[in-house]
Parts: structure tokens; C-alpha cells; sequence
């Protein structure tokens, strides 16, 4: 009986050895693999790296149908213009001025389940979007689409800010070319795709979302910080005390007034032509083409220059476009014509957006800790809210304005208070 336990005794324990020995054996060629992959994403990881994916997927998404929300309101719903520029401040604001509390949240709580939800949000959203008619709903609608993207990005966000730093500038780089990615594909397919109705962009939206929402716990996963969160409301405090952050959010107010025009008054001046809404497409399709060419022909040159300077030369290049455009129209063009001037007008602003989308987010990371990067991002969005707000109903003003060329040359002054005010920051440093 002894000789029998001492035998059983025995054969557990080369089995447990053999078990430790497999699993060494597994975590050496995972640890491998991990180090492969490194390599050859540039340390930025596989975490990091299917959340850039789905990055991507989800800018598919928005620019399949989102910029085609301001004619599509226009031309099918017959929304008044100070109604449209409602539907899009309702959505901007919910997008941008919710993250302010749930900045917080995403530093406390977890970054699968926030991003999960606002997928879930975008979904229902972007499909009542496309099934609704009348404006309350409408309204309705624009909101919850906006709480699901103040949940899902700023929880991305707050996932790249807490990086290492020697990755860091890198990963917003490389976003920023997804996001490019995902803008040029998005319209594309849906250009070549049969379109049943002005609805069927903003339905073949949502569906994606709701698939994304599935996918979001596996990539969402934000890196362990050593620091300890601090209350939400201490931490608004100091965001908002901090000087250098509140002259970067002041900053950036003019150029999302501007940036706002892809969405507002561009497409609201070109939908009137005689291809409709669907004719603004091709703008989209430039736009992100030529923001994809800048991220990866100019990846190496962004890691090189400051912040500062990349900044001052992006609103140059919108001040370029917009009153390039302004001279333009002082003359009536034909559709083909302004096809193609439609085409040059969104490589010259791409250009400058692709330069201070991610010079805007490397800015705004230096100023962070570990435990306060969502709180940082989310309290950003004001700068957002305040000049997306302003933009909406400055253009749908502006595209009924007579002649056209008004509306161009404001937002070119728009533009020159933005580069007046990074001017200052180069200085400063």
C-alpha cells in the first residue's frame, strides 16, 4: 500500500514537471513571437496594434456616411439650415463636451467595457439616423451617436496616452494614417456600392458599429498604471488650472471651426450642384487618399519636428486653401470644373489637417501623467465643442451667403487667428 503511494506520489510529480516544463516551453515561443512582433511594428505591440485596427474600422465607418449627414438632412429630410446646424451641434456637443465626465471614468473604470458601450451607442444611433424623419428624433439620434463616440474615443485616447514615451509620438503618427485609411476606404466602397436610399450609408454604419462593439473588449485594453486615479473633480481642477493646457485648448479653437467645414459648409456649397449629396463624395475620397500619402511620406519628418512648427505650417496650408478658394469663386464654374477644383481645395486642406491632427494630440500627451491621460483628453474636447459649435452654424450660414466667395474668405480669417496663435507657442519655446 505504501509502495502504491509512494509510486502515485511519484508520477504526480514528473507530471507536474512535465506540465512546467510545457509551459515554459509555450511561454518562450510566445515570448518570441511577442518579441517578432515587436520588431516588426516598432515596438508599438499587439494590443496597441488591433487597437489601431479597429481605429481604423471605425473611421471606415464614420466616413461612409457621417460627412454626407448635412446635404443628406438638407436634400432628403428638407431641414431648414438653422435645423441641420442643430442636428450637427446636438451630436458635436454630446461628442465632445460628455467626455469632460467621462474623462474620468475611463481613468477609473474599465477601457473594454466604456469602448464597447459607445460602439454599442454609435450603432442605434447611426441607424436611427437613417430611419427617422422628423427633427426632435433626428435631434435624438445625432446625441446618442455623440455619447457613443465621447465613450469610445476618449477611451482610445486615454489607451495612447498612457504608452511609453518613446513610443508614444510614434503611435499617434500611425493612428493618424489609419484614421486616413479608414476615411479613404469608407467613401470609396460605399461610391461603388448601390445606393438604395440617402438612409442605406448611415444603416450599413451602424450594422459595422454593432460589429465592432464585439471585437472592442479584445482590443481596448489600457496599459496598468502605478499611479493611483484621483477624483474625478480634482483632476478637472487641476486640467483646467494648468496653463500651458488651457492656452493649447484656446489654441485650437479656430482650426475646429475650420475643420468643421468638411463636414458643413463644403458639402453644403457643392451638394447644390446637379449630382446632389452624392457628388461630394469624390471630396472625401481626396481627402483621405492625400492624408494617407502625407502620414506615410511624411512619417519620419512628424517624429522630427516639433509640435510647434508642425502646427504653424498646417494652418498655413488652411489659410492657403481657403482663400485660394475664395478667389476661385469669385467667377461661376461649371460641374466638371468644380469637380476638380473641389479635389485641389481637399489636398491643400488635408495637407494641413494631417499635419495638426496628431501634432494636436502629441501636444496635449506631453502634458499628462499615467493616471490622468482620459481626464486630459476628455477636458480637451471643449476646445472642440466650442469651435465645432460655432463652425456648424457659421456654415450653414455661410453656404447661402451670395456670392459664394464670403464664406471661403471668413473661414481663411479663421484660419489666420489659429496660425497667429501657434505663432506665439513656437516663440514661447
Amino acid at each position: 500500500m505504501d509502495d502504491f503511494d509512494h509510486r502515485a506520489l511519484r508520477n504526480k510529480l514528473d507530471l507536474r514537471r512535465v506540465r512546467s516544463a510545457s509551459d515554459a516551453m509555450q511561454s518562450t515561443k510566445v515570448g518570441r513571437a511577442s518579441r517578432h512582433f515587436d520588431r516588426i511594428t516598432g515596438g508599438v505591440g499587439l494590443a496597441t496594434t488591433v487597437l489601431l485596427f479597429l481605429q481604423f474600422l471605425v473611421n471606415l465607418s464614420v466616413f461612409g456616411s457621417f460627412p454626407l449627414l448635412a446635404a443628406f438632412l438638407s436634400v432628403e429630410r428638407h431641414l431648414s439650415s438653422g435645423d441641420i446646424a442643430s442636428v450637427l451641434t446636438v451630436s458635436l456637443l454630446s461628442s465632445r463636451l460628455l467626455p469632460l465626465i467621462l474623462g474620468s471614468a475611463t481613468d477609473r473604470f474599465s477601457s473594454r467595457v466604456l469602448a464597447s458601450l459607445g460602439l454599442v451607442c454609435r450603432a442605434l444611433g447611426f441607424i436611427g439616423l437613417g430611419h427617422v424623419l422628423d427633427f426632435p428624433a433626428l435631434a435624438a439620434c445625432a446625441f446618442l451617436g455623440g455619447l457613443g463616440a465621447a465613450l469610445y474615443e476618449t477611451t482610445a485616447y486615454s489607451v495612447f496616452g498612457t504608452l511609453k514615451t518613446d513610443i508614444r509620438s510614434r503611435v499617434f503618427v500611425l493612428n493618424n494614417l489609419v484614421l486616413n485609411l479608414g476615411a479613404l476606404v469608407g467613401p470609396t466602397v460605399l461610391f461603388v456600392l448601390p445606393v438604395h436610399s440617402g438612409a442605406f450609408p448611415f444603416e450599413v454604419s451602424g450594422y459595422i458599429f454593432a460589429a465592432l462593439a464585439l471585437v472592442a473588449p479584445f482590443a481596448a485594453v489600457r496599459r496598468r498604471v502605478n499611479e493611483r486615479p484621483r477624483r474625478g473633480a480634482s483632476v478637472f481642477f487641476d486640467a483646467f488650472h494648468d496653463r500651458q493646457f488651457r492656452r493649447l485648448c484656446l489654441a485650437l479653437i479656430p482650426f475646429w471651426t475650420v475643420y468643421t467645414q468638411i463636414y458643413v459648409f463644403i458639402p453644403l456649397t457643392f451638394a447644390q450642384g446637379v449630382s446632389g449629396y452624392n457628388g461630394v463624395r469624390p471630396l472625401y475620397i481626396a481627402n483621405a487618399l492625400f492624408g494617407v500619402l502625407t502620414a506615410l511620406l511624411g512619417m519620419r519628418w512628424f517624429q522630427r519636428t516639433k509640435w510647434q512648427s508642425l502646427m504653424s505650417i498646417g494652418h498655413l496650408a488652411l489659410l492657403a486653401c481657403f482663400a485660394l478658394a475664395a478667389l476661385i469663386f469669385l467667377r461661376e464654374w461649371n460641374s466638371q470644373q468644380s469637380l476638380v477644383i473641389l479635389v485641389v481645395i481637399a489636398l491643400v486642406f488635408t495637407f494641413g489637417e494631417s499635419l495638426i491632427l496628431p501634432a494636436s494630440n502629441i501636444a496635449l500627451a506631453e502634458l499628462t501623467t499615467e493616471s490622468n491621460a482620459g481626464t486630459y483628453f476628455g477636458a480637451s474636447a471643449v476646445s472642440w465643442a466650442i469651435g465645432g459649435a460655432l463652425g456648424n452654424y457659421l456654415g450653414s450660414m455661410g453656404a447661402r451667403w451670395t456670392p459664394i466667395s464670403m464664406g471661403w474668405l471668413v473661414f481663411a480669417v479663421v484660419s489666420m487667428v489659429g496660425l497667429l496663435c501657434f505663432k506665439r507657442f513656437e516663440h514661447a519655446k
